[in-house]
């Protein structure tokens, strides 16, 4: 039973993550620098005008619960305690990323549903 409720809890959280819209704080500024990267870029296509997206960003509270859910899952993972799935032997704790956030707001607009969608080249902060 534990794994059940775990595996819908994760449904739940990838749900929260990939059909709810991130906060940007300039999106502009995102298209431009992916522009310079490759022209081809999610944060670079034009929005898609039959997509209506009612309210975008993330609250502060909002992304601590996000990242918490998704960190204690981890955790359970990393511990063994998740029936099924193997002990972790380095599974670092997540931190929020501005720059996916953005980006996911910007490809949010083009209303894709579903990664195939995507062209994304980023290269990670550390």
């Amino acid at each position: 039973m534990q794994t059940a409720t775990m595996v819908s809890g994760w449904w739940f959280l990838l749900g929260v993550l990939c059909f709810s819209t991130l906060v940007t704080p300039a999106v502009q500024e995102i298209k431009e620098e992916y522009r310079l990267r490759r022209p081809t870029h999610t944060a670079c296509r034009a929005p898609n005008k039959n997509c209506k997206i009612a309210k975008s960003g993330v609250s502060p509270s909002d992304r601590l619960l996000i990242l918490k859910t998704h960190n204690d899952f981890r955790s359970m993972v990393a511990l063994g305690k998740l029936k099924g799935f193997p002990p972790a032997a380095d599974m670092r704790k997540l931190e929020w990323d501005a720059e996916l956030a953005s980006v996911a707001q910007v490809s949010r607009g083009h209303g894709v549903k579903n990664k195939h969608g995507l062209v994304v080249q980023r290269t990670p902060s550390h």
